[in-house]
């Protein structure tokens, strides 16, 4: 079962960075035909930043060991529910990372190196939480 259950969660993964990759270039699209000042991309980093405290929120609050992973629909839905909040994540970073690239008029490369980092930290913690699910649930799964 833990190998079926890693396996669900990596396809889930690999499902939201496929998504990442494709909406980066509608971001990037978007912020260059939107003309307005730096107040403008001011605001659209204090609210990316804000919806992204909230993602984070619904995000650490989740948790596969409160979850029924027997059944494969609750399963289903813990997938979803991980994948949408850490996919609006994504976005959201890409969004905060085109917008301050957009005002500074040029590549702020180290604010997408923690960008990716951040990422990275929400994927490997969704792993771990899925693993700490998996161990709570253990003996059930006989």
């Amino acid at each position: 079962m833990r190998t079926k259950f890693l396996w669900e969660n990596t396809v889930k993964h690999i499902i939201v960075v496929v998504l990442l990759y494709l909406t980066y270039g509608y971001v990037k699209d978007f912020f260059a035909i939107l003309a307005t000042d730096n107040i403008g991309h001011q605001s659209v980093i204090v609210l990316s930043s804000m919806l992204l405290m909230a993602f984070l929120f619904a995000s650490y609050t989740f948790s596969f060991k409160d979850s029924d992973m027997r059944h494969s629909l609750q399963r289903f839905l813990d997938h979803i529910n991980t994948a949408i909040v850490i996919f609006g994540c994504g976005v959201l970073l890409e969004i905060s990372y085109v917008a301050i690239n957009s005002q500074l008029h040029q590549s702020f490369t180290i604010m997408g190196w923690l960008m990716i980092l951040f990422y990275i930290s929400l994927v490997m913690f969704d792993f771990w939480d899925l693993m700490r699910g998996i161990r709570q649930h253990e003996n059930k799964f006989d």
